[in-house]
């Protein structure tokens, strides 16, 4: 197994969901060439759908790498060879007529590791030979029940073609640097560890953040995947922005922003802050029960009980509450959120480190109010001074020179 698809283990949310019945002998996630060109395949029996006039059958499909773009194969026949209808169609129900335009035709035997055949256009004036060679596939006991594994081991093998290159971007907070990498796939950039004092301790935080971006970037291309063909660029909406705020050799916080848009009513517009442990290294916190569990940021302050955490809750939050009340402009549209007072506390609103303090970010809008993501308010920065009632005893948080 390679690498990248052991680093890929329990990692992969797999798109679709695999039968109930046995799998048939010639499923699998094969890797070759059509003519010269690159290629990798899953061959999956899928399930019946109904979009198509008649009927069909859909799970196999294919990707020349290192393009995002699947195509999906249709099985049209299955005697001694297997004969697929291949179309752009996205992986909806309802498609455009654009999608649903036959692209080619495949006619192949599967024997044992090898699969071979011909590709030939919808007009029969051009053929390729297929040559594929079955790949292994990730350890199904390490999967989630629920994993399609044909699925999930095909976007391990796509990810493999896919690299990370430095963007040019750095920032440097005393020995610590975070650069910014950018996959090949969509020219997305991601925060990565630079210098550090510990070169093995580095090694181990970047494999960490690696672990996450991977599971971006195949995100993404499910996303992509989703979406009609003739879709512009705008309509297909990918923006992320990662805005680095505190960096120390044990604490790494970075806040993630962006729109994204596979479909659907609206754009998802959001804002993430996230931290990380980096003695560990893990993630710290990440939603409303886990910022202020003892895993989270219970790490660092006072939040061993469900009576501290509550209390710290009000007490942030009323902070959040009392910059909002100075915003005269939007302060009171944006006074409260998406979850209205719970006696058990749990607000949806997310910590963070900056240089000048603890970082609270409400991230409880709905789409039609998320203009209050981003405002003078969001994040309320609480001065290091005013933590050290709330800091446990056997902890410090440094502060930058």
């Amino acid at each position: 197994m390679t690498y990248f698809r052991a680093l890929l283990l329990m990692l992969l949310v797999p798109f679709l969901l695999m039968p109930a019945a046995q799998a048939a002998d010639w499923e699998g996630v094969f890797e070759g060439t059509i003519g010269k060109a690159q290629v990798i395949v899953e061959l999956n029996a899928g399930e019946e759908k109904s979009d198509f006039k008649g009927g069909y059958r859909e799970g196999s499909r294919y990707s020349y790498l290192p393009k995002p773009r699947d195509i999906n194969l249709i099985l049209d026949e299955e005697t001694d060879s297997l004969r697929f209808t291949e179309t752009l169609r996205p992986h909806r129900m309802f498609a455009d007529e654009e999608d649903k335009k036959i692209t080619g035709r495949w006619q192949i035997i599967v024997q044992g590791e090898k699969a071979s055949g011909t590709w030939t256009s919808t007009k029969g004036d051009k053929t390729f030979p297929i040559d594929l060679i079955r790949t292994a596939l990730l350890e199904k006991d390490d999967m989630p029940p629920d994993d399609n594994l044909l699925s999930a081991s095909y976007d391990a093998l796509w990810l493999e073609s896919i690299s990370f290159s430095d963007a040019g971007t750095a920032k440097t907070f005393g020995a610590v640097e975070v650069r910014l990498l950018k996959d090949s796939a969509f020219g997305t950039t991601y925060p990565m560890i630079g210098n550090f004092p510990d070169g093995n301790q580095k090694a181990r935080i970047n494999t960490m953040l690696l672990k996450k971006h991977m599971m971006a970037v195949v995100s993404n291309r499910n996303c992509f995947n989703g979406v009609s063909v003739d879709w512009s660029d705008s309509e297909t909406e990918l923006v992320l922005n990662f805005d680095i705020t505190y960096a120390t050799p044990s604490l790494l916080s970075y806040s993630e922003s962006g729109s994204v848009f596979c479909g659907g009513a609206h754009p998802n517009n959001y804002v993430s802050p996230q931290s990380f442990d980096l003695n560990v290294p893990s993630q710290m916190g990440g939603g409303i029960v886990d910022d202020l569990s003892p895993a989270g940021f219970g790490r660092l302050l006072k939040l061993a009980n469900k009576t501290e955490r509550i209390a710290f809750e009000r007490f942030a939050l009323g902070k959040w509450r009392d910059a909002a009340a100075r915003d005269t402009e939007m302060g009171a549209d944006c006074s409260t959120g998406w979850i209205e007072e719970s006696a058990d506390g749990e607000k949806n609103f997310r910590l963070s480190f900056t240089a000048k303090g603890l970082a609270v970010t409400r991230t409880d809008y709905p789409h039609v109010a998320s203009v209050c993501l981003f405002t003078d308010f969001n994040p309320t920065i609480i001065p290091w001074a005013e933590l050290k009632p709330w800091v446990r005893p056997d902890q410090r948080l440094l502060t930058l020179d």
